[in-house]
Parts: structure tokens; sequence; C-alpha cells
């Protein structure tokens, strides 16, 4: 098993939370197969729904909300 970030590193660094590109919250467990298509953000698709509550509630923290919606969708679903 691989980590597959939810959040893309890249963001992280940039909107300076580079401390936060290993916390726990930013990532799930994947196989080796599908991590590449989990980590560019190619074939694996997430329902917004299934994202981890933590995941979330540390997004709309550090004020990257605007991000969750943009990448998988609005959390009313539209």
């Amino acid at each position: 098993m691989d980590r597959a970030h939810l959040v893309t590193r890249q963001l992280l660094r940039r909107e300076g939370h580079a401390d936060l590109i290993y916390d726990d919250r930013t990532w799930v467990p994947a196989c080796r197969l599908h991590h590449s298509s989990w980590d560019n953000f190619m074939g694996v698709v997430v329902p917004r729904a299934a994202l981890p509550a933590a995941f979330v509630a540390l997004m709309q923290e550090i004020g990257l909300g605007w991000w969750l919606d943009r990448r998988y969708g609005a959390e009313n679903g539209s």
C-alpha cells in the first residue's frame, strides 16, 4: 500500500502548508497499481461524500475549502 494524497503536495506547499504533506489527514492508503491514478487525479474519482471527515475539516480549517469544491464538487452536490 502507498500513500495516496487527497490534496496535491504542490498545493499544500504553495498555500504555506508544507508541514501537512505527510499529515495522516491528507492521504489514504491505496494499492500500488492505482496510486498514480489517484495522485494524478486521473481515472480514480472519489465522491465528496466519501472523503474522510478529518480531511474535509482540515481543508476548511486551513482555508482550502474552495479547492475541495473545485476538485471533489461542492459540499451540497452542485
